[in-house]
Parts: structure tokens; sequence; C-alpha cells
């Protein structure tokens, strides 16, 4: 397939509206209000419809100002229209997700080594890589892999890399100049008093 024809990842903050810090709606507002052009949905321990309606309802809130991914659900992804998907390494191949969500669908995979990111799909358009720092964010996310490693899986990445893990204000100076095209921040933009401000700093 050619790159022309998908999406292409916003570079920048890589927004993540994980449940697990309150109502996606709210962590979503915040997200788009400071500038962010994609936004994942993560909600672990929900059901597909649960996904799904939740995913409709922030496609609408959105519109044309983000792109929504789904995290992990193939099928949330696919009932509520949502732009695009991100696997894991155990989530299963990400051909059925572009034939079922079609040319423009922004596909991602989670990296953790650089023996996974020599193996990936054709039809991966980004990889997450991480945890870069220490994180208590995602449950068995394993150690850090540090910032030297994400430098050589930048170099390595035939695709956008997105850097996530333990990223805040006090670091992203660091992970900025491995030369990442995006970084995912969760606890350091949600447990702050400003959350909109704080992504804002993120930004760019």
């Amino acid at each position: 397939m050619p790159v022309d024809q998908r999406n292409s990842l916003p570079r920048g903050l890589y927004g993540i509206a994980d449940t697990s810090f309150g109502p996606p709606r709210e962590l979503a507002a915040w997200l788009v209000d400071a500038g962010c052009r994609v936004i994942q949905l993560r909600a672990k321990t929900w059901t597909t419809a649960q996904r799904a309606d939740c995913a409709r309802t922030l496609v609408e809130q959105l519109g044309d100002r983000a792109c929504l991914v789904m995290n992990d659900d193939l099928e949330a992804a696919a009932w509520s229209g949502a732009g695009g998907l991100h696997l894991g390494q155990h989530d299963g191949p990400l051909a059925p997700a572009r034939k079922r969500l079609g040319p423009r669908a922004l596909l991602g995979r989670s990296t953790h080594s650089l023996a996974q990111v020599d193996q990936l799909e054709p039809e991966v358009d980004y990889i997450g890589f991480g945890p870069v720092y220490s994180t208590a964010t995602k449950q068995g996310a394993g150690g850090p892999r540090g910032v030297a490693l994400l430098a050589a899986v930048v170099h390595n990445a035939t695709v956008p890399v997105v850097a996530i893990g333990g990223i805040g204000q006090h670091n992203i100076g660091a992970v900025k100049a491995t030369g990442t095209h995006s970084w995912a921040v969760i606890s350091d933009i949600f447990r702050h008093t400003d959350p909109r401000e704080r992504a804002r700093r993120l930004l760019r």
C-alpha cells in the first residue's frame, strides 16, 4: 500500500486518555484544547461495548481536531469509527486491522527492543517504544529501556517512533534529544493541577 494513502502521525505529544485517570471525555478535552492532534483511548478494564460507545462519543467530540486511536480492541475501533488502532506485542496481527479499518487508518504497534522493531509488519504506520523510564501507569511494562536504546530505535526504525513510559516535564529534553517523532505523557499531565496547561507545555 502506498504510504501517501495512509494517515501520518502528528509530531509531538501523543495523547492518551487513560480511564484510570478519569472520565475519557474530560481527559480528551484537556489534551485537544492544548493542541494535541492524536489521542488514544485506553480502557483496559472495560468491555468492547463500553469502549465502542465511549469511542463513538469521542470521535464526535474531537471532530477534525484530532484522530482517535483505540487501544488493543479492533472491534471497538471498527464499531466506533475510530481513526486508528494501537496493538501491543501480544494483541494479534495488524493485517486484519488494516483490512477491517481501511487504508486511512493509523495503525501502531508497541515495541520494547530492537529485535521487535526489526520485525515490524508492513501495515505499521508508527511504533510506540518503551518504557523509556520507570512507570507505574502500565502494569507489566517491564524495566526502563533508557534514552540510549530509544535513540538506537529512532535510528533503526523506518516509521515514526513514539517514546512512552515515565516521561514528564523533568526529562522531556533528554527524550527529544534522541530525535523521536513523538512522546506519550500520562501521569505528568493528569496528576498536575492544570492538566491542560501541562499538556500545552509538553506539546512540541
